[in-house]
Formats: C-alpha cells, sequence, structure tokens
C-alpha cells in the first residue's frame, strides 16, 4: 500500500502488514530515526541493526531487561 495515510510494517526487510492510517502521518523530524531534530546535521552514519517498538512504556525493569539482551546479542561490552 503506498500514498498519504498509509503504513506499512516491516519485519526483516518483508512487508508483514500494512493499512490506511486513520489521521495524518507524522513527519516532523521528531519522529525520525537516524538523524538531528532539525535534519540539518548530525546524520547517524552507522548501521541501525535493530529498532525495537513496545506498545507500552516500559517500566525500569523491563527496560533493564531489553537492554541486558540486546546487549548480548550484539556482544556489546562496556
Amino acid at each position: 500500500m503506498v500514498g498519504a495515510n498509509c503504513t506499512n510494517l516491516f519485519v526483516n526487510g518483508k512487508r508483514v502488514a500494512e493499512d490506511q492510517a486513520n489521521g495524518p502521518i507524522a513527519t516532523e523530524a521528531s519522529h525520525l530515526i537516524g538523524c538531528n531534530y532539525h535534519r540539518t546535521k548530525s546524520f547517524f552514519t552507522g548501521t541501525i541493526s535493530e529498532i525495537a517498538v513496545c506498545d507500552t512504556l516500559l517500566d525500569r525493569d523491563e527496560l533493564n531487561t531489553a537492554i541486558a539482551i540486546l546487549m548480548q546479542k550484539y556482544a556489546v561490552q562496556l
């Protein structure tokens, strides 16, 4: 589905869902991933390996667990 107010969900590079948005889709810089607020500088130049989207706010323990899982998955050491 392509066009104004269309949404597509991709998992591992494959579209798994599509739908018509129930309102305008935000295109403000605060909703973009990989650049600064004004979209004029400070673009992220690395690789974004994973983006996690949750339908609720994670509490501190849930956030720490998610961080630990991702650090182990991508072999991040501090």
